[in-house]
């Protein structure tokens, strides 16, 4: 079974790199041989997604999770293939992992709910 990413895994991989060698983390020789293993990985066990939800999906994820876009689009991509998610954030993106499993639309949980004014 290979790891579902969507498009924008790409050019976050890119930019990855690209700010580690700015930051003087890795050397450009570093980044290459990085690369080239990211590509070994990526034919053998990675499914790029072309696939996208709309902008106004993406946006009420991000709303209903307080994640960015960005991260929204990877949640919105394991809910609809109804796949795990793979990632070290330890925030609210596990907390709701099951619930995306299962449910068509992004909800706001209650705790997430806005307070009464």
């Amino acid at each position: 079974m290979k790891a579902a990413v969507p498009a924008l895994w790409a050019l976050e991989m890119a930019n990855g790199f690209c700010m580690a060698e700015r930051r003087g983390k890795l050397t450009a020789e570093q980044t290459d041989h990085g690369l080239r293993q990211l590509e070994i990985i990526a034919v053998s066990s990675i499914q790029v997604n072309t696939e996208a939800a709309s902008i106004r999906e993406h946006l009420a994820t991000a709303r209903a999770f307080l994640l960015t876009a960005y991260d929204a689009v990877y949640l919105e991509l394991a809910r609809r293939e109804r796949l795990p998610l793979a990632t070290l954030d330890n925030g609210s993106v596990i907390r709701f992992i099951e619930l995306l499993a299962v449910t068509t639309t992004p909800s706001v949980p209650e705790s997430r709910q806005p307070a009464p004014r």
